[in-house]
């Protein structure tokens, strides 16, 4: 998921995208399938520590609680 992360990252429109909070507009919190945000919302969280943030290092936790909560193998620590 790391190497994955790190390559969207790197795509500048994509970041930008999120860096920016233009996902706001985009979001459908009202999707019964989706995530209601929450995936959008800590991607764009993790892409903040990424790239703006003082950390050295960047937690994806979030982003993986929320694909958890859709997809199961992103569920647990295995």
């Amino acid at each position: 998921m790391n190497a994955g992360i790190q390559c969207l990252s790197f795509i500048s429109t994509l970041r930008n995208y999120f860096l920016f909070n233009h996902h706001w507009r985009d979001l459908n919190r009202e999707n019964p399938d989706g995530t209601k945000g929450k995936l959008a919302e800590a991607y764009a969280g993790l892409i903040k520590q990424m790239w703006v943030g003082k950390k050295i290092k960047a937690n994806p936790f979030h982003v993986k609680e929320a694909l958890g909560k859709r997809i199961e193998k992103f569920r647990g620590t295995g």
